[in-house]
């Protein structure tokens, strides 16, 4: 158990979706994060890279963008870099979509951001809750998201 300096917690900086997901743990090839936002970075994504063992902040980041990660729907880390879901589609908000884009990234170690506009279909059926998580599986590459109830498996396509 550790102490995440300055990080927002009982609904601060959630998702848009809300439900205590001010801090979120994710994993990518080799690294353990968490994402999350301090009250120093206004409400935008925050990312420390963490010990596995012993849980200690080694490096953190602050985006350089004024993207609040309560405007996201979730958010996972693939390869070093940061992407958002978009918590908005054409038929309003993600709350109970089923289609929408990841429209965000940042590259942690060169601080570059982007619009990659990767559609993301998730499972459940219209009318199926909000996202719950999307996380990120290093040794298949593909995604696992969570959703009303409902787990499902997205073979995203890195182009």
């Amino acid at each position: 158990r550790r102490d995440l300096p300055g990080a927002g917690y009982d609904n601060t900086y959630p998702y848009q979706i809300g439900g205590l997901t001010d801090i979120d743990l994710t994993v990518d090839e080799g690294n353990l994060y968490a994402i999350y936002s301090t009250g120093a970075a206004g409400g935008r994504f925050v990312v420390s890279r963490l010990h596995p063992g012993s849980l200690a902040v080694i490096e953190t980041w602050t985006t350089p963008t004024s993207d609040l990660k309560n405007d996201y729907a979730a958010a996972f880390i693939a390869c070093g870099v940061l992407y958002g879901i978009n918590s908005e589609t054409r038929t309003g908000t993600c709350f109970y979509c089923e289609e929408t884009t990841i429209d965000f990234s940042w590259d942690l170690s060169s601080g570059a951001t982007g619009v990659p506009g990767i559609t993301l279909v998730s499972p459940g059926g219209a009318g199926t809750l909000n996202l719950g998580s999307v996380d990120y599986n290093a040794r298949d590459g593909n995604l696992y998201v969570y959703r009303g109830g409902y787990m499902g498996l997205i073979e995203p396509r890195w182009d």
